[in-house]
């Protein structure tokens, strides 16, 4: 089987750059039809990164988060036919997804060595800036280039993409803005520029005769937590989910210069102090599923980490926990005792928290939520009506159906 490698510039290309505050903030590629198979895991994003700030910007007086580092850049990121425009997948709060996946699935030698590279991250609160600076062409100007894999259902596909049965991908970037990119002094608001935009990426040779194709999705909801007793419930509408998981922030470090609005925080009842849940249930048209008991965890005085039934689940969540096999989730990082708003360095980086389930853990076929709504209970010691953004992330499975008239997508 021969394959062969692509390079390709975007299709709104603009040659002043792309940017939230100054010129274009949405890049789109164009995959065409071709009787070939696109191999997901290959595709990558690359450019080059640019830091600048009204005030003067030296090395220390901003960061990024350090795990999902230069891929916070991504906003929301759709794939689509190119032919027909049938969206395909489409995942918003893109930060906020990569926060827990690869804080779940990406181990800490993963941080420092490639990843690193690539898109700047590391393992230390604060550090960012020398994982962007180390490996910059600039370093005085904060100047780096970067080539990092865009994790989503559809290209971490094990099998090859047959772009002529897709009628070619159109693949569709929004940029984040600013505020929610970096953590900087108040005083320097730093600002982003990207040029020199390609997306790479490999080809196997030959298209397969087939009529559908199976593959992993990811949908995204929002809600707020804000008091002792936190009901969360959405209609899903997907037939086939493998599991669900919610992490949280408070909502007033989103787009804030001061905050990390990427960072995955326990559920707060203050900027500095964590609420302890007492239990977490999760429901199927009001009952408990897949779990028919409470998560209940009584918290002691002196009690510093996550309750490991609530850490195991969430991870399970993003991935069947028999399959993981390296992880930056530890007890190092999975503790309350740090204070979560001064961004201080820890020896294994910011907080991994999460809330999470997953519901099949035998088949891997999925579990119907067409017409019955998925819920949330959490019972904490919440005491002020202090809100927490809460994004919600299913993983289920979808089918792309091949026809002559285009495609469909059963989800």
């Amino acid at each position: 089987m021969s394959s062969e490698y692509f390079n390709i510039i975007p299709s709104n290309n603009s040659s002043t750059g792309y940017a939230f505050s100054e010129g274009q903030s949405l890049i789109n590629f164009v995959i065409g039809s071709q009787p070939n198979r696109l191999v997901g895991t290959s595709v990558r994003l690359c450019g080059r990164f640019n830091v600048k700030a009204a005030a003067g910007l030296a090395a220390g007086q901003f960061n990024i988060n350090p795990r999902v580092a230069l891929l916070s850049l991504i906003d929301s990121i759709s794939i689509s036919s190119h032919q027909s425009g049938q969206n395909i997948e489409t995942i918003k709060f893109y930060p906020r997804f990569l926060s827990s996946f690869l804080s779940s699935v990406q181990s800490e030698n993963d941080l420092l060595s490639f990843m690193s590279v690539t898109q700047g991250s590391t393992d230390a609160v604060g550090a960012a800036i020398d994982g962007v600076s180390a490996h910059a062409i600039d370093p005085a100007t904060n100047v780096q280039d970067f080539s990092m894999s865009i994790p989503t259902g559809l290209l971490l596909s094990e099998i090859g993409i047959p772009l002529d049965l897709c009628g070619g991908l159109f693949i569709s970037i929004n940029l984040s803005n600013d505020q929610s990119v970096f953590r900087a002094n108040d005083t320097k608001l730093p600002q982003y520029s990207l040029t020199n935009v390609h997306l790479s990426g490999l080809i196997n040779m030959g298209s397969p005769a087939i009529s559908s194709m199976e593959y992993n999705s990811i949908t995204s909801f929002y809600g707020i937590v804000n008091s002792g007793y936190a009901s969360i419930q959405y209609n899903l509408g997907l037939s086939r989910v493998l599991g669900a998981w919610l992490n949280f922030v408070p909502s007033e470090f989103i787009n804030n210069y001061l905050y990390d609005g990427v960072a995955t925080y326990p559920i707060m009842t203050s900027k500095t102090v964590p609420a302890k849940p007492d239990s977490v249930s999760f429901l199927r048209g009001g009952s408990r599923y897949p779990l028919d008991y409470n998560l209940v965890d009584n918290f002691t005085e002196n009690q510093t980490l996550f309750n490991s039934q609530v850490v195991r689940n969430y991870l399970s969540a993003i991935k069947k926990f028999s399959n993981i096999g390296r992880t930056a989730c530890s007890p190092l990082n999975t503790n309350i005792t740090s204070n979560m708003a001064t961004g201080s360095d820890n020896v294994s980086g910011e907080s991994v928290y999460g809330i999470g389930v997953r519901f099949d853990n035998t088949s891997d076929a999925g579990v119907d939520f067409t017409n019955i709504p998925f819920g949330v209970v959490i019972k904490s010691d919440i005491v002020t009506n202090y809100n927490n953004s809460a994004y919600l992330f299913t993983h289920h499975k979808n089918t792309l159906l091949f026809g002559k008239d285009g495609i469909q997508v059963l989800n």
